[in-house]
């Protein structure tokens, strides 16, 4: 089953400011005498489609084992034998863009191996999410 990441109103404008600032660079980088233009616009064009597919393409995928996490050039898998709690995040506590694959400040907390490892997410539908969790892994324990 995929499950979708949900989307926060501001997330768009986060993205516009990256896409921004890196045309911004590239025009101050290009209107000057650089040295490699082909080579800086390939990397450029890597960057904007990396984030383009960040956006446009997070899903989370469960299927009979493995919980599946893709989110652009990203991607994990985790055995759900290994989930040992799945948490509901306060907004404050995984505010950071950069916790996790997910376009939402609202997020869902995995826990898996030895307790310690975590990961961020934001699936749109977090109840059938963990339902289908807890129904491959009844051990799951749910804060």
């Amino acid at each position: 089953m995929i499950f979708t990441s949900r989307k926060d109103k501001f997330y768009p404008l986060i993205f516009s400011g990256h896409l921004v600032f890196i045309l911004l660079l590239s025009y101050l980088y290009l209107s000057g005498s650089g040295s490699w233009p082909y080579l800086f616009l390939f990397i450029l064009l890597i960057c904007i489609a990396s984030l383009l597919a960040s956006y446009f393409a997070t899903r989370y995928k469960i299927c009979e084992d493995y919980l599946t996490i893709r989110s652009g050039l990203y991607r994990k898998k985790i055995s759900i034998s290994d989930i040992k709690r799945i948490e509901q995040a306060s907004v404050s506590k995984t505010a950071s863009t950069v916790a996790g694959p997910a376009q939402s400040i609202k997020r869902t907390n995995i826990y898996y191996d030895d307790d310690y490892d975590l990961m961020s997410i934001s699936p749109e539908n977090v109840k059938g999410f963990i339902e289908e969790l807890k129904m491959r892994n009844p051990s799951i324990e749910i804060t």
